[in-house]
């Protein structure tokens, strides 16, 4: 169960790190488009409902209902209507063009928004219990002690100020900027790259200081597996043989032959006889 939440969670990450990939890329692009020309100060023609714009953005639309009600199918908290998203499912015989126009009604996007309402709020719940990491005092920081749902409330309470200040050009330095074309999400983009920059910073700073404590750590080879000892080791036996006069060049024999002998008793279990002994008994 451990590896999995393991894996799930460095799967997660990869997700997050490539949707952040993405975003970085597709910066070039958005700052592309503000440098276009207005569309205000372009002729507009009206659409239709056959135009390729219209009949893309319809597409999409689509595929980010279908996108949602999977979600909801498969949560948990929806377990008792999944009979009747079955049976809704089941009704696929009709064409392409009603079920775009259908998804894309007011009432049908405003219906599946309120039913995904509250399979949101408990995921965001959920992670926010799961990513508390302790208690904050209560003297500083009031802000950041209250729930996530709540301070994503706070900031929708002001919706319209949301918008305004995504259309502002900050390229610009007129003192009326805002123009309804544009979108500009510097803040939130800026807020991403120092997240991103700060989490590999740290990392880096981590292993850094691993490799730091390897190359200091002294190595006991004595031990095994990086354990230590906790008792004294007796040393290494030099030889086996006992200690030894020093040679004199006059005498010819090392050692007496009494020591010779308890030497050899000791080697081969006693079985030696000592020459003077042997040649007595004879």
């Amino acid at each position: 169960m451990v590896i999995k939440k393991s894996r799930d969670a460095r799967l997660q990450l990869r997700v997050w790190n490539r949707l952040l990939e993405g975003r970085i890329a597709l910066q070039k692009v958005v700052t592309a488009v503000r440098d276009l020309e207005k569309i205000r100060q372009v002729e507009q023609k009206p659409l239709s409902e056959n135009d390729g714009p219209v009949v893309s953005i319809k597409k999409l639309l689509k595929c980010l209902v279908r996108l949602r009600e999977t979600y909801r199918i498969k949560s948990q908290f929806c377990l008792t209507n999944q009979d009747k998203d079955k049976d809704e499912e089941q009704d696929g015989d009709r064409s392409d063009d009603d079920e775009i126009a259908m998804d894309c009604d007011d009432e049908t996007l405003t219906k599946k928004h309120d039913d995904y309402q509250g399979i949101r709020e408990e995921i965001i719940s959920k992670w926010c219990e799961k990513t508390k990491i302790g208690v904050i005092p209560k003297k500083g920081y009031v802000a950041m002690e209250l729930p996530t749902l709540q301070l994503i409330q706070n900031s929708m309470k002001e919706k319209n100020r949301l918008i305004k200040r995504t259309q502002l050009d900050r390229s610009s330095h007129q003192d009326d900027a805002y123009h309804p074309e544009t979108f500009n999400d510097d803040d939130f983009y800026h807020n991403l790259l120092k997240e991103m920059i700060s989490k590999a910073e740290s990392s880096q700073w981590v292993e850094l200081q691993r490799t730091r404590y390897k190359s200091k750590r002294k190595a006991d080879t004595r031990a095994t597996k990086g354990r230590k000892i906790k008792k004294d080791l007796v040393p290494k036996l030099v030889n086996f043989m006992a200690p030894m006069r020093p040679m004199n060049m006059r005498d010819k024999e090392v050692m007496p032959e009494q020591i010779r002998v308890e030497l050899l008793k000791s080697l081969f279990g006693g079985s030696i006889q000592s020459r003077s002994v042997v040649e007595h008994e004879e």
